[in-house]
């Protein structure tokens, strides 16, 4: 079920980067993929869809001196700027 987002490929890319980077988290860290963010938060990130760390602070659970924010907030700011569409969007 896809809440963030309208469906679009772009959406679709944007969610299997996030579940692919918070696996790798996880794998590594030994934890589970949850406890780097949860399906809420990432739903929130695929909503705001954060392009910088002031961005991502705004999302619930990613508080700017939190551990989520210091050790990957960079990265997962990538996964968006590295997905921006090439067409032009349009005003409605």
């Amino acid at each position: 079920m896809i809440i963030g987002g309208n469906g679009t490929q772009t959406d679709i890319e944007l969610r299997e980067a996030l579940l692919k980077f918070r696996g790798s988290i996880a794998h590594k860290n030994g934890g589970k993929p949850y406890a780097v963010f949860n399906d809420a938060e990432m739903e929130s990130l695929l909503l705001v869809r954060p392009k910088t760390i002031s961005d991502l602070v705004k999302i619930k659970g990613f508080p700017s001196d939190g551990t989520r924010v210091l050790a990957y907030g960079k990265r997962i700011c990538e996964i968006f700027s590295d997905n921006i569409p090439t067409t032009k969007m349009t005003a409605f």
